[in-house]
């Protein structure tokens, strides 16, 4: 089975781009949902987090407070490192669940899939970008935000020309929706293709 990993910037098109490739039949599966659900009340991830990290990494009701744990481990590599190696097996476990022996490749949308290191557990990496012009017209029009506000949130983030060098596909989303889904569906016939030969 060969594992896709699908990432990409703030208003980049990453769930665009998930969303067609679910219309085309492949099999997507969300990192960002699974974590979330590992991160609830005694789930495998909270009790982790509890006896690696502490108790007061948890909400009252058991689960992990994702604000305070985020805040500790990205600013300190070691620390995100630790959790890391802790949460990747969990993730592909669930993943596998997720999965069936039908499935031929997977593709695993996951917003942070370079920067936790998760894009090492992949054989491919899909990066999906767009001009800052256009990123910056998306999220004043989607979260009717400033361009002050726009602007920290993508200089928060690792740059395109930084994710490139992990990407073995470039999927540009700065044009028409036609011209996205041109590229995805030369991507994803090759793959197809390939499984038939």
């Amino acid at each position: 089975m060969k594992t896709i990993g699908i990432t990409g910037g703030i208003a980049s098109g990453k769930s665009l781009v998930s969303n067609y490739l679910k219309s085309l039949g492949a099999r997507v599966i969300c990192a960002d949902e699974i974590t979330h659900k590992l991160y609830l009340p005694k789930e495998a991830g909270s009790k982790l987090v509890k006896k690696e990290f502490g108790i007061e990494y948890l909400k009252k009701d058991g689960g992990v407070d994702r604000n305070k744990l985020g805040k500790l481990v990205f600013g300190d590599e070691k620390l995100l490192e630790k959790l890391n190696k802790m949460m990747h097996p969990l993730i592909f476990d669930e993943i596998r669940n997720q999965s069936s022996q039908e499935d031929k490749t997977i593709f695993v949308d996951a917003a942070l899939l370079i920067e936790s290191g998760l894009y090492k557990k992949m054989d491919e990496v899909w990066l999906v970008v767009a001009n800052l012009y256009e990123r910056i017209r998306r999220l004043r029009l989607r979260d009717n935000i400033n361009d002050d506000k726009i602007m920290k949130i993508i200089n928060s983030q690792m740059d395109d020309i930084e994710k490139s060098k992990y990407a073995d596909k470039i999927i540009d989303n700065s044009f028409s929706i036609k011209e996205t889904y041109l590229q995805v569906e030369r991507y994803y016939s090759a793959l197809t293709d390939n499984k038939k030969g």
